[in-house]
């Protein structure tokens, strides 16, 4: 955990002295889970999102790299926290609206789950015994940008989860995420 967050601050600290853009984003996720199928009963989770973001390159052709806060889950099963490092690429049509596209990264921080305690009642419990658990996840993005103006942008992502989440089923997470970005440039 330690040598992925000093990569993720090395990584942007060179990203963000280069850079032409800086952001901060915020938005709103709605994920939910696939592949297991004893959860309780998968509805879509809507969470927030909020991190920041730069961008650099060509006219047309920009990378995107951003350190993202993300709330991941589903709604009657399993609440997770995590940190995001996307990597993408934007591929402009015209000077507002582009094609987005890159890998990502994220660690879980923290997490609950719907379950019985010892008592046999069923309530959230805070997830402790992280060892059945992969807490680094890859997933692939992709998704579309409007440019409102050269301050402010909207985003839609989808996030297809291509990794598990636990070590011994396979239980992946997907996201569709609505956010704005307003840049600060220098």
């Amino acid at each position: 955990m330690k040598r992925f967050l000093l990569l993720t601050i090395i990584l942007f600290s060179a990203n963000y002295i280069s850079a032409q853009t800086l952001g901060l984003k915020t938005g709103l996720t709605l994920s939910n889970f696939s592949g297991v199928n004893n959860l309780n009963n998968p509805e879509s989770k809507v969470g927030i999102l909020f991190g920041v973001t730069s961008e650099y390159g060509e006219e047309s052709i920009k990378f995107n790299p951003e350190l993202i806060f993300n709330q991941k889950g589903s709604k009657n099963d399993i609440q997770l926290n995590s940190m995001d490092l996307n990597l993408n690429g934007k591929f402009y049509f015209n000077d507002e609206i582009s094609f987005n596209f890159g890998p990502s990264v994220g660690y879980i921080i923290s997490g609950k789950n719907y379950s019985s305690d010892n008592s046999g009642q069923e309530q959230w419990n805070i997830i402790e015994d992280w060892e059945s658990w992969n807490r680094i996840n890859y997933s692939v993005a992709f998704g579309f940008s409007y440019k409102l103006n050269d301050l402010v942008s909207f985003e839609y992502k989808y996030a297809l989860g291509i990794s598990s989440l636990l070590k011994d089923e396979n239980l992946k997470n997907s996201s569709s995420n609505l956010s704005v970005n307003y840049i600060f440039q220098y």
